[in-house]
């Protein structure tokens, strides 16, 4: 594994996710609230400390930190 894949406990993390083929996917704001929804859940049931984050129309960009445990848990 790399170096900029490897997480520690505590660390802050610039993450970002894309869709295969970097389709417009999240143009339909159905899309982007399923995407809402989820990282609210993250947040209470994966301890996920989410900063900042931001729903383009072919990815999305998260500033995240996961309060308890390594982020790759």
């Amino acid at each position: 594994m790399s170096e900029y894949r490897k997480t520690y406990q505590g660390g802050l993390f610039f993450i970002t996710l894309t869709v295969t083929g970097w389709i417009d996917v999240f143009t339909r704001k159905e899309y982007a609230d399923i995407i809402v929804e989820n990282l609210e859940f993250c947040k209470k049931a994966k301890q996920l400390a989410i900063f900042a984050y931001v729903i383009m129309p072919s990815h999305i960009h998260l500033i995240v930190r996961r309060n308890e445990g390594l982020l790759s848990d």
